[in-house]
């Protein structure tokens, strides 16, 4: 892995920066090293649906990567991240190295991992999962709006506003100055 990156270019992007834009053929090898990064796709009427937000360094979109086939999904960043791209040519030569393989197969096992819990998601009632959310994220909430949060979930602004309404009259949560509080 250190090879790897010994030979990549690093990159800080700003909150906001697409890292790759869904359909677009991969050319890089993308490892998040700092920062936050969304995943996520436009459905119906383009609205983005997130598939995941990577908090921890490890590589991004590494399927399409090696199977050399369109993103099947953007990456967006949303807060300062500093991610290593590597050219395909090199991240193949990195193939030869057990440690590397059993680190990419480790990746993929765990993103087949997060499409699971996803799907589980999903079939949760909304209030459920900004719950869960909310529990899950407490040290990032400060950062969050809650546009991000209905985007993160899926969902509309309005819903989030209508639970937070219900939640703050059961005393579960607080809002100051836009950001939740858990109580």
């Amino acid at each position: 892995m250190d090879s790897m990156i010994e030979n990549a270019r690093i990159r800080t992007y700003n909150s906001g920066e697409i890292v790759f834009m869904e359909g677009e053929i991969p050319t890089h090898f993308f490892f998040l090293l700092e920062g936050n990064v969304r995943v996520y796709t436009n459905g119906n009427n383009f609205e983005e649906k997130t598939i995941h937000v990577f908090t921890q360094s490890g590589f991004i979109a590494e399927m399409p990567t090696l199977k050399q086939i369109p993103y099947p999904a953007s990456a967006i960043c949303q807060e300062r991240s500093k991610i290593a791209s590597v050219e395909y040519s090199h991240f193949k030569e990195n193939l030869v190295n057990t440690e590397f393989c059993l680190s990419l197969i480790e990746s993929l096992l765990n993103k087949i991992t997060i499409l699971e819990n996803y799907i589980k998601k999903m079939e949760q009632p909304l209030e459920t999962r900004f719950l869960n959310f909310l529990q899950n994220n407490k040290h990032i909430l400060h950062n969050l709006t809650q546009r991000e949060i209905a985007k993160t979930l899926n969902t509309t602004p309005e819903s989030i506003s209508r639970i937070l309404k219900k939640l703050k009259q059961k005393g579960r949560v607080e809002v100051k100055m836009g950001k939740i509080i858990m109580k």
